[in-house]
């Protein structure tokens, strides 16, 4: 009996330098890794949560992108409606400058091949104007951008067309009117310019809003890995505190199971 006795002893110690053998690999592992989660055993509710977190963070950074690339392309848009503009104010000009009874035919007709040059290169600017090959002021369109993890996250972006025939202008009359030095079409040039203004300014709060979007983005990102931290974060004091603890049962048990297998040994030898 008391040989069974301690044969048992051997078993069950051996079952105990398992466990702490096991619990000395887990320890090692978030030491090693800074993360106290390996497996849904771990903690079943803190590995759903951590994973909910880490969706929500993938889904911020990648809304930020896009809010980068719509502040981008805004401004893209926004240069180029400034050239649009600057072309209007020459037509405009050259408009004004037709109505001088000083001028003979040809100045005129210098002037109103000019304008057809200019609206020429408004309407190139229009079909030219693109970022990451889309057009943006050749045909009215809604944008949207995904701004962060949730379906509802979005952003859209009114944009029209700026080429000459968009803006109201009757290139052809237009030109006409300054070979006879008529200056009655500055009004659909005006019209033309409060229109290319009115897209500035629509773009320029765009890319405002985009800003304000991103700083709120950058806090929630900032919020949420700090929580994803928390969550699957190793206490690294506890952990090493604990791996000392399991270092030492492991060599205690090592040196007992030793003993007793060595007892186990020197019983069955007086069998022998």
């Amino acid at each position: 009996m008391r040989l069974v006795s301690q044969f048992a002893s051997v078993g069950s110690m051996s079952r105990a330098m398992t466990r702490t053998s096991s619990l000395l690999d887990q320890t090692t592992f978030r030491l090693s890794s800074g993360k106290r989660l390996q497996r849904a055993a771990d903690d079943a509710s803190g590995l759903v949560l951590s994973e909910l977190a880490r969706s929500t963070a993938n889904g911020s950074r990648v809304g930020l992108r896009n809010l980068q690339d719509a502040t981008s392309l805004a401004q893209v848009a926004e240069g180029a409606l400034g050239e649009t503009n600057a072309l209007l104010q020459h037509a405009r000009e050259l408009s004004i400058a037709s109505g001088n009874d000083a001028l003979g035919q040809g100045a005129r007709d210098a002037l109103a091949s000019e304008m057809e040059q200019t609206f020429a290169e408004i309407d190139r600017i229009s079909a030219a104007t693109g970022f990451g090959g889309k057009s943006l002021i050749n045909a009215d369109e809604t944008l949207t951008f995904q701004a962060g993890a949730g379906e509802n996250d979005q952003v859209q972006l009114e944009m029209r067309a700026a080429d000459t025939a968009s803006l109201g202008l009757n290139t052809s009359a237009l030109a006409t009117a300054v070979r006879n030095g008529d200056v009655g079409a500055l009004d659909s040039m005006d019209s033309a310019l409060f229109e290319v203004q009115g897209m500035r300014s629509d773009l320029g709060a765009f890319a405002n809003g985009a800003a304000h979007s991103m700083q709120n983005l950058s806090v929630s990102l900032e919020a949420t890995e700090r929580s994803l931290s928390q969550i699957e974060g190793a206490d690294m004091a506890r952990e090493a505190m604990r791996f000392s603890q399991h270092q030492i049962m492991t060599r205690g048990q090592a040196a007992l199971a030793a003993q007793a297998n060595a007892a186990a040994s020197h019983v069955l030898r007086l069998f022998g």
